[in-house]
Protein backbone atom coordinates (compact mmCIF):
# COMPACT_ATOMS: atom_id res chain seq x y z
CA UNK A 1 0.00 0.00 0.00
CA UNK A 2 2.78 2.45 0.86
CA UNK A 3 4.23 1.73 -2.58
CA UNK A 4 1.20 3.44 -4.11
CA UNK A 5 1.07 6.51 -1.86
CA UNK A 6 4.18 8.21 -3.24
CA UNK A 7 3.11 7.98 -6.93
CA UNK A 8 -0.39 9.17 -6.01
CA UNK A 9 1.03 12.18 -4.13
CA UNK A 10 3.37 13.01 -7.01
CA UNK A 11 0.47 12.72 -9.47
CA UNK A 12 -1.71 15.04 -7.37
CA UNK A 13 1.07 17.60 -6.97
CA UNK A 14 1.87 17.41 -10.68
CA UNK A 15 -1.74 17.88 -11.71
CA UNK A 16 -2.03 20.81 -9.29
CA UNK A 17 1.02 22.45 -10.84
CA UNK A 18 -0.37 21.92 -14.35
CA UNK A 19 -3.73 23.36 -13.31
CA UNK A 20 -1.98 26.39 -11.87
CA UNK A 21 0.13 26.88 -15.00
CA UNK A 22 -2.86 26.56 -17.30
CA UNK A 23 -4.84 29.10 -15.25
CA UNK A 24 -1.84 31.45 -15.12
CA UNK A 25 -1.38 31.29 -18.90
CA UNK A 26 -5.11 31.81 -19.44
CA UNK A 27 -5.16 34.93 -17.24
CA UNK A 28 -2.04 36.28 -18.88
CA UNK A 29 -3.52 35.72 -22.34
CA UNK A 30 -6.73 37.51 -21.36
CA UNK A 31 -4.71 40.44 -20.02
CA UNK A 32 -2.63 40.59 -23.18
CA UNK A 33 -5.82 40.55 -25.24
CA UNK A 34 -7.27 43.44 -23.24
CA UNK A 35 -4.01 45.38 -23.57
CA UNK A 36 -3.98 44.76 -27.32
CA UNK A 37 -7.55 46.03 -27.61
CA UNK A 38 -6.63 49.12 -25.60
CA UNK A 39 -3.61 49.83 -27.80
CA UNK A 40 -5.71 49.37 -30.93
CA UNK A 41 -8.34 51.73 -29.55
CA UNK A 42 -5.79 54.38 -28.63
CA UNK A 43 -4.02 54.02 -31.97
CA UNK A 44 -7.32 54.30 -33.80
CA UNK A 45 -8.27 57.45 -31.91
CA UNK A 46 -4.92 59.17 -32.45
CA UNK A 47 -4.73 58.21 -36.11
CA UNK A 48 -8.33 59.16 -36.85
CA UNK A 49 -7.90 62.62 -35.34
CA UNK A 50 -4.58 63.28 -37.08
CA UNK A 51 -5.59 61.88 -40.47
CA UNK A 52 -8.90 63.75 -40.65
CA UNK A 53 -7.11 66.94 -39.61
CA UNK A 54 -4.59 66.62 -42.46
CA UNK A 55 -7.34 65.79 -44.96
CA UNK A 56 -9.36 68.83 -43.89
CA UNK A 57 -6.25 71.01 -44.12
CA UNK A 58 -5.48 69.71 -47.60
CA UNK A 59 -1.74 69.04 -47.25
CA UNK A 60 0.74 67.34 -44.98
CA UNK A 61 4.26 68.21 -43.94
CA UNK A 62 6.92 65.52 -44.47
CA UNK A 63 7.65 65.34 -40.73
CA UNK A 64 3.92 64.90 -40.02
CA UNK A 65 3.69 62.08 -42.54
CA UNK A 66 6.68 60.38 -40.94
CA UNK A 67 5.04 60.72 -37.53
CA UNK A 68 1.77 59.23 -38.80
CA UNK A 69 3.68 56.31 -40.36
CA UNK A 70 5.39 55.74 -37.02
CA UNK A 71 1.99 55.09 -35.39
CA UNK A 72 0.27 53.51 -38.40
CA UNK A 73 2.74 50.63 -38.93
CA UNK A 74 2.36 49.11 -35.44
CA UNK A 75 -1.38 49.78 -35.60
CA UNK A 76 -1.54 47.56 -38.68
CA UNK A 77 0.72 45.01 -37.01
CA UNK A 78 -1.76 44.69 -34.15
CA UNK A 79 -4.54 43.98 -36.62
CA UNK A 80 -5.95 47.46 -37.10
CA UNK A 81 -7.44 48.26 -40.49
CA UNK A 82 -10.69 49.56 -41.94
CA UNK A 83 -11.35 53.28 -42.01
CA UNK A 84 -7.89 54.16 -40.70
CA UNK A 85 -6.24 52.38 -43.61
CA UNK A 86 -8.48 54.23 -46.08
CA UNK A 87 -7.75 57.58 -44.42
CA UNK A 88 -4.02 56.85 -44.29
CA UNK A 89 -3.93 56.08 -48.02
CA UNK A 90 -5.76 59.35 -48.76
CA UNK A 91 -3.33 61.30 -46.56
CA UNK A 92 -0.37 59.73 -48.38
CA UNK A 93 -1.78 61.21 -51.61
CA UNK A 94 -1.96 64.74 -50.17
CA UNK A 95 0.52 67.33 -51.39
CA UNK A 96 3.50 67.64 -49.10
CA UNK A 97 4.79 71.03 -48.14
CA UNK A 98 6.83 72.50 -45.34
CA UNK A 99 5.27 74.90 -42.85
CA UNK A 100 7.32 77.77 -44.24
CA UNK A 101 5.92 77.07 -47.75
CA UNK A 102 2.38 78.11 -46.76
Amino acid sequence: MSDYIFPVIITLIGSGIWSFLIEFIKLRTEKASAEKKMLLGLGHDVLYQRLTYYLDRGYIEPAELQNVEYVFRPYLGLGGNGIIKVLYEKVCELPQKEERDK
